[in-house]
């Protein structure tokens, strides 16, 4: 099995949405996981409306909709222009693609092609000049199995002492919306929330090995390192940096990873990107030439 789906991804690349279209496979669903299915009943974790399991086809119109409340004039300078003057060229609302090139027989491989993330960056009005600065990174599964988001990461910056949020009031309104208690760490610096769901129910880890760390890989490459101990289903992790007090908050972030579904998602993904190789192989003969 190792070799069969070695052999089908060979490479993996990220490239813009301006890259020029090649020879595409057609994706086909073969997974398709219900939202939630690996919390409590009833409960949804999700960030700005955004929750894993919801599909690319929903997501967007929502992006667009909080890119709508950005109040910065968007650029107006060309590429070389804005690169002289060392200006961010990205724009506010990023689409990256992955591409993964299916090698078959007659040497010319086939690209399988799917948004593997969005980034969306929004500057808010804050209480003085500076802005607040917020953004969102959705990760997603392949169209084979819907094209879920599987990951979301959040960060807010506030850079004026006014903006600055207590961090008491966000664990409160935080632990209410989410429906759990997390566990708490306070340093000096920074104060995390950290909340675990194993098979719809909170989970503590009993020691340093199942602490469900956030940020594991979720990969074609590595399905095998995907919440390996089974235990940490989906973790939320909300951390904030202090500011002008203990209890006022400078940065926020937020990283939602839902492994259990990430692990299934990808296992069918990566099945069925070994399938249509396998069947191109079995489909495909030269015409033997004449001797």
């Amino acid at each position: 099995m190792r070799d069969r789906i070695g052999a089908a991804i060979v490479i993996a690349a990220l490239f813009n949405t301006s890259a020029v279209a090649e020879e595409q496979i057609q994706w086909k669903q073969v997974a398709n996981i219900p939202k939630g299915a690996n919390l409590a009943p009833g409960v949804t974790w999700e960030v700005l409306g955004i929750a894993p399991g919801d599909s690319y086809e929903t997501v967007r119109p929502r992006l667009g909709a909080l890119l709508a409340e950005d109040i910065t004039a968007k650029p107006t300078l060309d590429k070389a222009t804005a690169a002289m003057m060392g200006q961010d060229l990205s724009g506010p609302l990023e689409e990256v693609k992955m591409s993964i090139m299916l090698p078959v027989p007659g040497g010319q491989g086939i690209k399988a092609t799917y948004v593997e993330r969005i980034e969306l960056k929004r500057q808010l009005k804050g209480t003085g000049q500076k802005t607040i600065d917020d953004t969102l990174t959705l990760r997603f599964s392949t169209p084979a199995s819907g094209h879920q988001v599987i990951s979301i990461t959040r960060g807010i910056f506030y850079y004026e002492h006014t903006d600055q949020v207590r961090i008491s009031e966000m664990i409160k309104s935080i632990t209410q919306k989410f429906a759990a208690t997390p566990r708490i760490d306070k340093s000096e610096k920074s104060t995390m929330l950290k909340f675990i769901a194993n098979n719809g129910k909170p989970f503590t880890p009993v020691n340093v090995l199942e602490e469900c760390y956030g940020s594991m890989g979720m990969d074609l490459n590595g399905i095998e390192g995907i919440n390996p101990t089974g235990n940490c289903d989906v973790v939320l992790e909300v951390a904030f940096t202090h500011g002008i007090s203990d209890d006022h908050a400078s940065h926020i972030s937020f990283q939602l990873f839902d492994y259990a579904r990430g692990k299934e998602n990808i296992t069918a993904d990566r099945g069925f990107i070994d399938a249509y190789v396998n069947d191109v192989r079995s489909r495909t003969a030269g015409q033997a030439p004449k001797l």
